[in-house]
């Protein structure tokens, strides 16, 4: 008898389940982001599960706290994962029965072979890497089939509430609060924000083209003046809202740029 899948909705629920019930020092973390990006999350296991075929192999990097590895996994697709530090959850990670790979991607190459997968997610971490963005995105198109999919989420440095800070304030965000985010739990927080037309052209100089662009997020709608007018803009104006995820492919034939040292 053919084994019946769980809907995204509730792979979801049982996924949020379990990392509720996580006596991790970091559940609470975990649980704002279940609660704040549900919708974000929802997204993101609809796209992997529409672009990554029947039999197809994921990998989720960076994928703490888990969310939508744990969703994937439980609708019966071949997923990993890599985290700098899987072992901050060793105990959701033994119920969940889910594989994830302790590696610091920024400085250790992934542990796969060359195109072992026919798509990778990379949600909500381009933004905390710092050190050197082609070897790392180098390392992941490696070990992605040709004419694979790289699903990638990142914060919209466009999003209207930031602009509207870095103009009435002169500032988008919090730095010393980003970088303390390695003491506080384990991982960078945002090192820079990106405008999706900046990793559009990063993309294409290392090998992949753009299939889709995808703006997500619209913020509640409040009473004061400029709470509905933010609303307006990200509800009619998608390239505002707060992320944006771009559907990547990698090229054929390879770049003539990739891994070719420098004269």
């Amino acid at each position: 008898m053919q084994k019946i899948h769980p809907s995204p909705i509730e792979a979801f629920e049982y996924s949020s389940q379990l990392i509720e019930s996580t006596t991790s020092s970091l559940g609470d973390w975990a649980r704002r982001i279940g609660i704040r990006q549900r919708k974000r999350l929802l997204s993101d296991i609809g796209l992997c599960a529409h672009y990554c075929p029947a039999n197809g192999k994921m990998l989720d990097v960076g994928c703490a706290p888990f969310f939508t590895t744990i969703a994937l996994h439980q609708m019966g697709y071949d997923i990993q994962g890599v985290d700098i530090d899987p072992n901050r959850f060793d105990a959701l990670l033994a119920r969940a029965g889910l594989k994830v790979v302790k590696c610091d991607f920024e400085l250790e190459p992934l542990p796969y072979s060359d195109g072992e997968f026919d798509l990778i997610l990379l949600s909500e971490v381009f933004e905390h890497l710092r050190i050197n963005l082609i070897t790392t995105m180098r390392e992941i198109r490696r070990v992605l089939k040709p004419g694979g999919i790289l699903l990638l989420s990142t914060p919209n440095f466009m999003e209207s509430r930031k602009l509207s800070r870095l103009l009435i304030r002169g500032r988008t965000g919090d730095i010393f609060k980003q970088y303390n985010r390695l003491a506080e739990i384990g991982h960078m927080g945002h090192v820079r924000e990106y405008t999706a037309g900046d990793v559009k052209h990063f993309f294409n100089e290392i090998g992949f083209q753009c299939r889709k662009t995808v703006y997500r997020g619209i913020g509640k709608l409040g009473v004061s003046p400029a709470a509905i007018a933010h609303w307006l803009i990200q509800y009619l104006m998608p390239p505002f809202r707060k992320w944006f995820l771009l559907v990547l492919e990698k090229k054929i034939p390879l770049a003539e740029s990739d891994n070719k040292p420098e004269k």
